[in-house]
């Protein structure tokens, strides 16, 4: 039994206003992502992209054949969130050729607020999408252990879905298969670089912050030029700050879209974090950095880090990168 999902385009414009009202507190770089959407809304014609309200919608509700994996037996429900992105990704077409707008996401949010099972979700839709032959789709780390935090949600979401089941869904240790289009959804890790001449069609490229260089993201974004609707999709908290680590030269190339310093049509961005002269210590703040924050997120949950944060200097930087999604020196 799937279970029911939020309407997509209701629920991405009632997001986007709200946040923009003040209704939901959001950092600027949120507020620009929904600003963006509503004006892509009102001005999509001109600017030769469409609205696909039942792409978008089918996209959502694909989520609810998939099963919660840890302590849960009830389905997978986005959050508004979690619909505003799922919808942009999915709902978007270009008039020129009809095929999806988007080829590349950059998503940046504080750690436990549901990232890696929303990617794993993502990946396994691209993996049985429209039933393209040969669908390759990776969830790429810097280590082993790293890929496997977006691919072992799939495969345990894979393994629980007769949904899943009935499409001819393969799970296996170490891959996820559909045999009747011979696509396949792995993990890799640093060995991604080995994928020279691969045809993928997602790269789920996970804590990009980690990446000690553009190694693999370049691979990965290489192999898709082929395909007529991939996606690289970069998800990460913050780090440490370094102007030549891939993640921030990706987060500078996402902000700047945002800002309308640059205008790449094909890139969605969402980052959710503090905005500069923020106090970090007001917990009404933590909410900008964690939409899930009071949903799938207790703030009882982020209080004794924050209560450690305050005593110890140690601490301080660990608690503002992972759970404020803060970059920090």
């Amino acid at each position: 039994m799937h279970t029911p999902q939020l309407n997509a385009t209701e629920t991405s414009l009632n997001y986007a206003q709200s946040v923009l009202k003040g209704e939901l507190i959001a950092g600027n770089y949120v507020k620009l992502a929904c600003k963006r959407f509503l004006d892509d809304i009102e001005h999509a014609q001109e600017k030769g992209i469409r609205w696909d309200a039942q792409a978008a919608q089918r996209k959502v509700n694909f989520f609810g054949t998939l099963k919660h994996w840890k302590g849960r037996t009830d389905g997978f429900r986005l959050l508004p969130w979690e619909v505003f992105i799922v919808a942009n990704l999915f709902g978007w077409k270009k008039l020129s050729d009809g095929y999806r707008r988007f080829r590349e996401a950059y998503i940046e949010v504080a750690r436990k607020n549901g990232k890696s099972h929303l990617a794993a979700g993502i990946g396994l839709e691209m993996t049985i999408d429209d039933n393209e032959p040969g669908a390759e789709v990776v969830s790429a780390a810097c280590s082993r252990d790293q890929a496997y935090e977006v691919f072992k949600p799939a495969k345990m979401m894979a393994s629980g879905s007769s949904f899943l089941a009935r499409e001819g869904v393969n799970v296996q240790r170490a891959a996820i298969n559909v045999l009747k289009t011979n696509s396949m959804f792995i993990p890799v890790s640093s060995e991604a670089k080995n994928l020279e001449g691969k045809n993928i069609r997602c790269a789920i490229i996970d804590e990009l912050h980690r990446h000690p260089d553009d190694t693999v993201y370049n691979v990965l974004t290489k192999s898709t030029v082929s395909r007529n609707q991939p996606l690289v999709l970069s998800i990460t908290t913050a780090g440490v700050y370094n102007p030549e680590c891939i993640c921030w030269i990706c987060r500078e190339y996402a902000t700047k879209t945002l800002e309308g310093v640059l205008k790449v049509d094909s890139l969605f961005a969402y980052i959710a974090t503090l905005d500069k002269d923020d106090d970090w210590t007001d917990e009404k703040n933590w909410y900008k950095a964690n939409p899930s924050l009071g949903e799938a997120l207790r703030i009882e949950d982020l209080r004794p880090g924050a209560a450690r944060a305050k005593e110890s200097p140690s601490q301080l930087n660990d608690f503002k990168t992972k759970h404020l999604n803060i970059w920090t020196e």
